[in-house]
C-alpha cells in the first residue's frame, strides 16, 4: 500500500514537471517581438508648390536615439536620397543602425512589386473625389509595425492644370504625419491592409463591404 502511494506521488510530480515545461515552452514561442518604444510625433507639412514637395523625419526612441527615417516626396524629383517608387507621391521608411547607416528596404509595405498594392505609393486619383474617402488607400493611410502606428494623411489637395487637355499634377497639398506607440503591432514590416485596393480603371472607388 505504501509502495503504491509513493509511486502515485512520484507520477504526479513527473506529470506536473512535464506540464510546466510545456507551458513555459509555448509561452516562449508565442512571446511577441519586443521593439523599442518610440516618441510620439504629430507634424503637418504644407507644400504650396507640390512640384518640390519632400519631407524627411527621424523617428526616435524615448531616450532620443534615432530608430527610423521616414521620407516622402513627389516622385518626379531627382534627389540623391529619393527612392525609385511608383505613384505621383510616395513615402518610405528605413531602419537606422547604431552607426547611422540605413536599412536596405522600406518597411512600409510587405512588397512593392505591384504598383497597385503599394499603400506607400500615392496616385493623384487616390486623393480626389470618392477615392479620397476609400479606407486605407485614400487620403489617410495607417501603417502598423515595430510597436508603433504611423499615419500619413493628405489634405487641401489642389490640382494643376485643372483642364482635361493636359496631364494633371499636384499643385499643392498638406501632408500630416502621426506616430504613436502600438504594442499590438509586432511585425517587422507593415502589415497589409484588410481592404482590397481600388481599381485604377474604376475611379468610383466604392469601398467593398
Amino acid at each position: 500500500m505504501r509502495l503504491g502511494t509513493a509511486m502515485s506521488g512520484q507520477l504526479v510530480r513527473v506529470l506536473l514537471i512535464v506540464l510546466l515545461s510545456t507551458h513555459s515552452s509555448s509561452q516562449a514561442v508565442t512571446k511577441p517581438a519586443h521593439w523599442p518604444a518610440v516618441q510620439p510625433i504629430n507634424r503637418t507639412y504644407r507644400f504650396r508648390d507640390a512640384s518640390t514637395a519632400k519631407l524627411s523625419l527621424q523617428i526616435r526612441d524615448t531616450r532620443g536615439a534615432a530608430l527610423y527615417l521616414l521620407r516622402c516626396a513627389n516622385t518626379d524629383l531627382e534627389y540623391d536620397w529619393a527612392e525609385v517608387m511608383p505613384g505621383d507621391f510616395a513615402c518610405w521608411i528605413r531602419s537606422i543602425n547604431k552607426s547611422g547607416a540605413l536599412g536596405p528596404v522600406s518597411l512600409l509595405d510587405p512588397s512593392n512589386e505591384d504598383d497597385m498594392t503599394c499603400r506607400a505609393c500615392v496616385w493623384l486619383w487616390n486623393l480626389t473625389g470618392d477615392c479620397a474617402k476609400y479606407p486605407d488607400w485614400g487620403s489617410k493611410r495607417d501603417f502598423r509595425l515595430r510597436g508603433m502606428k504611423i499615419s500619413i494623411s493628405f489634405a487641401n489637395v489642389k490640382l494643376s492644370p485643372e483642364s482635361d487637355e493636359s496631364d494633371v499634377t499636384f499643385k499643392s497639398l498638406d501632408v500630416a504625419v502621426s506616430v504613436i506607440r502600438d504594442q499590438a503591432a509586432t511585425s517587422s514590416r507593415a502589415a497589409p491592409s484588410r481592404v482590397e485596393p481600388p481599381s485604377a480603371e474604376e475611379h468610383g472607388c466604392e469601398a467593398s463591404k
